[in-house]
């Protein structure tokens, strides 16, 4: 008899106190909610940093290239003939 009211009182649940109870769900979803939105929002500017860049790019490279070969042009329509030119030497 004696062993098993021993091994009862091991076995009898913990006591968790109420505060404990209520406080760790809340913050649970505090640090889910600020961990979606700080994703959402790197995400969102990850996204915008991109769109920009092409945007850019796309603009750099538009008159470079829609100036090329038209009436003998090279580059932003400067002329790269060397002929005629006083440096027409450093061309040849």
């Amino acid at each position: 008899m004696k062993l098993n009211s021993h091994f009862l009182g091991k076995l009898r649940p913990r006591r968790v106190p109420l505060r404990l109870i209520l406080v760790i769900p809340f913050v649970l979803e505090t640090f889910a909610a600020v961990g979606l939105v700080g994703w959402l929002s790197f995400e969102n500017g990850r996204k915008a940093v991109d769109e920009v860049a092409s945007q850019l790019r796309s603009e750099i490279t538009s008159p470079l290239l829609g100036g090329a070969g038209v009436g003998g042009r090279g580059v932003g329509g400067v002329s790269v003939s060397a002929s005629g030119t006083k440096c027409g030497h450093l061309y040849k």
